[in-house]
């Protein structure tokens, strides 16, 4: 099978999934968007229960990083410098444009200046841009859109940072960096963050054939998605295993084999 060939497989397969998640989670419940602070409260309540009421170490580190991802964004809000909002005000060309959230987590706007972004949620973009540009503007119609900057790494088509929407499906954002490459290994896909993984392969997995989103799975700027490569030790296991039964095959045929 060609390179080409292998690469337009895998993407299908990570497509379908993605598909097959995104139903399933849509089946399921209906979801807003973006994770209101409500919501997020509320998960940050189920998580510190689950971390007190097991006895399972991995189980309570898995739920202890949660709740700790979630105090960050209640406290800090979801905009990190680097991170860049698609803004759209009716009839003002020059705030119609995409901006980056510079130093100090703060969004530069023309004719505005400085718009502090600190404690602000993804959910609570649009009107809060609103309130803000509203001094400035008479009754603007504005339309926002948060784009998170998130590294895409390993067995892909095009390594490198892209910024994504958060309600982006984690399989999507994967697909914004070309797609696995043929060596790619999809099931042992992690997330990283300052290096330490805080997404293992087996509940990401389950996370992504739910139809988890970059959103739900409190990915932050910076943050890397890792796709695995098959090991070229599992290659040679393999081609062992297939020459070993072939010669157990041989040596069978040639003991009963009647001349």
């Amino acid at each position: 099978m060609t390179t080409r060939g292998s690469r337009r497989i895998a993407s299908l397969c990570l497509a379908a999934s993605a598909l097959a998640g995104s139903t399933a989670r849509a089946q399921s419940r209906t979801e807003a968007p973006f994770a209101t602070r409500t919501s997020l409260e509320s998960r940050a309540s189920a998580a510190d229960a689950a971390a007190r009421n097991t006895g399972d170490r991995k189980v309570w580190e898995e739920n202890v990083a949660q709740l700790t991802s979630i105090r960050e964004r209640l406290r800090d809000g979801d905009f990190n410098v680097g991170d860049r909002v698609a803004v759209r005000v009716a009839n003002v060309p020059a705030l119609t444009d995409t901006f980056t959230v510079r130093g100090g987590r703060v969004l530069e706007l023309p004719d505005i200046g400085q718009i502090p972004l600190s404690g602000v949620l993804w959910s609570e973009l649009t009107p809060y841009l609103a309130k803000q540009i509203g001094r400035y503007v008479v009754n603007p119609a504005v339309e926002a859109h948060p784009l998170l900057r998130v590294q895409v790494s390993g067995a892909v088509a095009k390594p490198g940072f892209y910024s994504v929407r958060p309600d982006m499906l984690v399989s999507d954002a994967i697909m914004s960096a070309g797609g696995p490459s043929p060596v790619a290994n999809v099931g042992e896909t992690t997330i990283r963050r300052n290096g330490k993984e805080i997404w293992k392969p087996k509940r990401l997995r389950q996370e992504m054939a739910t139809g988890a989103t970059v959103d739900q799975l409190d990915l932050r700027a910076g943050d890397e998605i890792n796709v695995a490569e098959q090991s070229k030790r599992d290659w040679g296991d393999w081609i062992r295993t297939g020459a070993y039964v072939a010669a157990v095959l041989v040596s069978l045929y040639g003991g009963t084999r009647i001349f």
